[in-house]
């Protein structure tokens, strides 16, 4: 078994909306085994609901899942959502 020791990168650092509408962050992950991927905000976890969904993708290399997408949908955003 080869592994492949865990790699993270986010293809856009700063994420802008205007109020109301949706916006999608997105984090790239490249692990064997495949790494174990979630969201945090404000030192909690962010788990789906109504307001906020995931999507996770892997890419298949040579039949072995190492590569994944993880997508968190923020809907109807307000400008106090997540001002710091």
């Amino acid at each position: 078994m080869i592994s492949v020791p865990p790699m993270i990168w986010v293809p856009n650092q700063l994420v802008g909306a205007p109020p109301g509408t949706d916006v999608t962050i997105e984090c790239n992950t490249e692990a064997y085994p495949k790494a174990i991927s979630y969201w945090v905000y404000d030192s909690n976890m962010i788990l789906p609901t109504s307001k906020y969904s995931n999507e996770m993708k892997y890419r298949d290399r040579l039949k072995v899942k190492f590569k994944s997408e993880v997508r968190k949908v923020l809907e109807n955003i307000r400008k106090r959502t997540y001002s710091g």
